[in-house]
């Protein structure tokens, strides 16, 4: 073979692949390169079997011969590796099953020497469920399960011993049978006795169970209505509450429109008011000013007259004192017209004034 190749692991195998003593890879079902310094080791994972002939003196001192087989598997392929060298791995698990062997046919040697040959004969379930409690400790510690163990004969090496044996068993079972025959006809006997209150019994529980299967047909009836009723009722009550939302829907969309336009009532004579109370406001106010207004022509009326008083005033001073002003001026005689009177006084009014 190559020192450099492929290693094909398959799926029921284990392989533990080593590189300078040191595991890089294990598991089941894989491919890897094999060069000079990997090294590795394939366990095979398919089950064994062993059948193991075991010779011993039972309690009595009679030669008996137990024969069988056992069905054993790889567990834990890390500690069968452990404890076993596997350079050649076939003839490893050869040893395995031969160390195995010779473990359950010691094993069964140890138990009959201390049972009879009738305990032998009649416990094989007993030896086997002993010999899988005695075997759990060496499983456990090659890494191994065994899957089954049976016993397939057991053999009184004696001839006279096993046809005495025999002649005990088939008187045993003569025995037996006729006393099995005459209990089985004091049984008929009974019953032939107790047939007719059996059978009585029997109908009356068939009118009992009708009754029952009535009553409960009947309960079965009005709860189906119960359902039916609650359903209907629930229905209408779901109904009746849609029918009470769309309702108080409406009274509050109504509600809130009556709400609405008493608000806008509201705020409309609100509005009304303001405006009656602007509107007698500027009423008073308005009468306020013709009250000031009628004030302002009276006064206007009596500076009027004070004026036109003034202006009479003024002319007949003018006319008091005209003649000596005209001395003083050297005027003998003046003849004017009354406007023009009129200007030469607002003239020197406007002299004396300034």
């Amino acid at each position: 073979m190559s020192k450099y190749h492929y290693v094909t692991v398959n799926p029921s195998d284990y392989a533990i692949v080593f590189k300078n003593g040191e595991i890089i890879k294990e598991g089941r079902g894989f491919r890897f390169f094999c060069t000079p310094r990997i090294q590795y080791v394939i366990i095979p994972g398919n089950v064994k079997n062993i059948t193991f002939v075991a010779d011993q003196i039972s309690k009595e001192n009679q030669g008996v011969e137990v024969s069988g087989f056992a069905i054993w598997k790889v567990g834990d392929p890390k500690k069968i590796y452990q404890s076993f060298d596997f350079k050649m791995e076939n003839d490893t698990l050869e040893q395995v099953s031969t160390f195995l062997k010779d473990v359950v046919e010691s094993a069964i040697r140890h138990m009959v020497a201390n049972m009879t040959i009738e305990e032998v004969l009649r416990k094989r379930g007993t030896i086997i469920l002993q010999l899988k409690r005695e075997l759990e400790y060496i499983s456990e510690q090659w890494g191994i399960v065994v899957d089954t163990i049976e016993i397939k004969n057991v053999k009184i090496q004696s001839k006279t011993l096993f046809e005495n044996m025999q002649a005990q068993f088939r008187n045993s079972v003569r025995l037996e049978a006729e006393t099995n025959s005459i209990e089985t006809e004091r049984q008929i006997e009974e019953q032939r006795i107790h047939i007719g209150d059996q059978t009585k019994i029997i109908k009356q529980q068939s009118e009992i169970a009708d009754r029952e299967r009535k009553k409960q047909l009947q309960l079965q009836e009005i709860n189906d209505r119960s359902e039916v009723l609650k359903h209907q009722r629930e229905k209408e009550h779901t109904r009746e509450k849609e029918e009470m939302t769309r309702k108080w829907d409406l009274f509050r969309e109504e509600e809130e429109f009556k709400r609405n336009k008493m608000l806008e009532q509201n705020q409309t004579i609100a509005e009304e008011e303001k405006l009656h109370e602007l509107k007698a406001e500027l009423d008073l106010k308005k009468k306020q000013l013709e009250v000031e207004l009628e004030k302002y022509d009276i006064a206007i009326e009596k500076m009027q007259v004070e004026i036109e008083n003034l202006k009479k005033d003024h002319r007949v001073i003018l006319a008091e004192n005209l003649p000596a002003a005209l001395q003083n001026l050297k005027i003998e005689r003046l003849d004017l017209g009354g406007s023009t009177l009129d200007n030469i006084i607002e003239a020197i009014k406007e002299s004396f004034g300034k």
